[in-house]
């Protein structure tokens, strides 16, 4: 028996046996439940009274009752049980349920024109534009017209709001408090959004100057130039103002030695504000230091605030670096705040930057001793250049039984359980949220560290992994990295050729193995494809497929697989430009090594990726490659020794 494999055992064993009460008897006892209650639901809906009366008795106590309490109230809202509706709020307060009824109640409240009962039910935990435009609309109806002051911030976006705060702006209107200024705002606000149908609803709401001052502001942001003609900007109103800085700002990237030069002029006329000055100066630092000109970023530095110091510091060492001008590098950390220059990352360029310049070894060894000290990227790269084991510092969570038995028996851990086993995930992750996110009575991080071991056991691990996050405990890697979907990766890693440390990796970064992630991009199930990519690759591989397939996870981890297998190949079997197009496209990707010309090493190349996002993307798939080789006992380095030779 394998090393690992005694380990899995041993854990197992473990596993069995600190379930308590989780016997062969209770394992029966909830899966007969669960049937229960799924016939129960259909009983429902389909109106069975008999044998809903019947189910429901056989499910007293069990945790997902009040789901079908909550279905077969909710079905008759349009009887206004008040009694029945407090009732069920009472005893489900501060719950996911509570919330979703009270939300549905004041739906049903509100179309029926009951202001006074909607005023008495509402809360002001509902804070979407709608529950907050409806309550004021209520108060309005009962005869609260002091609620008309507070419409201006409802109002006063740059979005569409929905179509129930249509009646309060109206009244709102008619009342006297909407001003040309606060139109203009608005348009300000919709215009830096490119919001065209809001543009043309406050159109309709200007007077005729106010128009052309709009139509003019839309030149302007579609040609910035034209504030060199100082003399069609010059007449000194906040309207102007406002056009003419938002005008100014965009020309920085134009021409930023003009877009100073007449911020100078400007400023003389209008004597922008703090703020204003501030915002243009640091977009005026960070795209100076993006064209590489550190020179004239060094004026500016001491204007910003420290956090706009410290970004637009980094991006002058990242260009720095691409330039390979090590002495710049050298005098740009050094200008960093203390916290900043002892982090892992800095701390690593400034032992490069001192090898770089021929420094005495005193002065860069420890620094990396230090950093090999560390599971981290930077940690790793130290461990690399000094030719020593990576130190992996696993560490297995101990949880106090007392707490760990709070944990499991609240309510909506419960409830988030058997909605989990039961794959409804939306409401899962609803109950879960309730549970370990309340504010009121927030975790203890041992709690948070109690609640990530009940949802590794479940095998919900996208839940695991971000309960540890929130305790700030980082050492326990089984949790915090499962081996998850083993047999799957490990067969698809045989028949694309690739590591299968490569293929958990991705999955942990791009999901944290939630089978039905979905981003805000389009990106789907657990390898995060795109239904676009996925359809191609399908194509090619002669997988049958369709779009849902995706939440399936064999089947994305196949399509995952053979895409990744497809971008190695793009790039040479180097890891590190294949992960990157990964994350950010191959048309990216190609622009960006044409850009540097193969010419940098791997690490400068990583470091000076331009997206951020992407950068640490990179850095997180080969340090978690590391991990899972440890995980798996596989043993791997960071880079091979053909990536680590490889300019890009």
């Amino acid at each position: 028996m394998t090393a690992r494999l005694i380990i899995v055992f041993c854990a197992n064993i473990v596993l069995f046996y600190s379930l308590a009460g989780h016997s062969q008897d209770h394992f029966q006892t909830n899966q007969l439940q669960r049937q229960q209650y799924l016939d129960a639901k259909v009983a429902i809906e389909t109106g069975n009274v008999r044998d809903y009366r019947v189910l429901k008795q056989q499910l007293a106590g069990y945790s997902l009752l009040p789901y079908l309490e909550y279905q077969e109230l909710n079905k008759k809202l349009n009887t206004y049980p008040y009694s029945d509706v407090d009732k069920f709020l009472e005893a489900n307060k501060d719950t996911y349920l509570g919330r979703l009824l009270l939300r549905n109640w004041l739906s049903q409240l509100a179309a029926s024109k009951r202001w006074h009962e909607y005023r008495s039910y509402f809360s002001a935990k509902l804070t979407s534009s709608t529950h907050r435009c409806l309550f004021i609309w209520s108060r309005l109806q009962t005869g609260d017209n002091s609620a008309l002051k507070e419409v201006k911030s409802l109002w006063n976006v740059g979005k569409s709001q929905p179509d129930e705060c249509d009646p309060i702006f109206e009244q709102w209107q008619q009342a006297g408090y909407l001003t040309e200024a606060l139109v203009w705002d608005r348009y300000i606000k919709a215009s830096l959004r490119n919001n065209a149908t809001l543009k043309r609803y406050l159109k309709r709401l200007m007077t005729a100057n106010t128009r052309t001052l709009a139509d003019k502001f839309q030149q302007l942001l579609s040609n910035p130039s034209r504030l060199e003609t100082t003399d069609n900007y010059g007449n000194n109103s906040p309207f102007m103002k406002s056009m003419v800085f938002h005008g100014l700002t965009k020309y920085i990237r134009a021409n930023s030695n003009k877009a100073w030069r007449l911020w100078k002029d400007y400023d003389s006329l209008y004597a922008f504000s703090e703020t204003q000055t501030n915002a243009f100066i640091y977009k005026l630092a960070k795209r100076h230091a993006f064209d590489g000109r550190s020179t004239k970023v060094q004026p500016y530095i001491d204007k910003l605030t420290e956090e706009q110091s410290i970004r637009v510091n980094e991006i002058v060492i990242r260009e720095e670096l691409k330039k390979g001008d090590w002495r710049e590098v050298d005098r740009w950390i050094a200008k960093l705040p203390e916290n900043q220059k002892l982090s892992e990352r800095w701390q690593y360029w400034q032992a490069r930057t001192f090898e770089m310049l021929g420094k005495s070894k005193e002065l860069y060894l420890p620094i990396y001793e230090s950093l090999a000290q560390t599971r981290s990227f930077y940690g790793f790269l130290s461990s690399d250049y000094l030719d020593q084991k990576y130190s992996l510092q696993n560490s297995p969570t101990i949880v106090q039984q007392a707490i760990r038995r709070t944990v499991e028996t609240n309510p909506a851990i419960l409830r988030a359980r058997e909605l989990f086993f039961l794959n409804k995930l939306n409401d899962a992750r609803q109950e879960w949220a309730y549970a370990t996110g309340n504010t009121d009575t927030p975790l203890t991080p041992e709690a948070h560290q109690a609640a990530a071991m009940l949802a590794f056991e479940w095998g919900w691990h996208r839940k695991s992994i971000e309960s540890m996050a929130a305790a700030s405990a980082w050492d326990d890697l089984s949790i915090r990295f499962p081996v998850a979907h083993e047999t799957i990766i490990q067969q698809q890693a045989k028949q694309t050729n690739l590591p299968a440390t490569l293929l958990f990796a991705i999955a942990r970064q791009e999901s944290a193995w939630e089978t039905d992630a979905r981003s805000s991009a389009g990106a789907m199930g657990l390898m995060q494809i795109m239904p676009r990519t996925a359809k191609e690759t399908a194509r090619k591989a002669g997988i049958s497929h369709r779009r849902d397939d995706l939440f399936e996870p064999e089947h994305n981890i196949i399509l995952g697989s053979r895409y990744i297998g497809e971008l190695l190949k793009k790039y040479d079997n180097n890891r590190v430009p294949a992960i990157a197009a990964y994350n950010a496209g191959p048309h990216r990707v190609n622009r960006w090594l044409e850009e540097t010309g193969n010419q940098l090493p791997y690490d400068v190349w990583i470091e000076v990726i331009p997206f951020g996002e992407t950068r640490k993307y990179v850095q997180n798939v080969l340090s978690y490659a590391v991990v899972y080789a440890y995980q798996t006992g596989a043993g791997s380095t960071l880079l091979t020794q053909v990536e680590i030779n490889r300019p890009l």
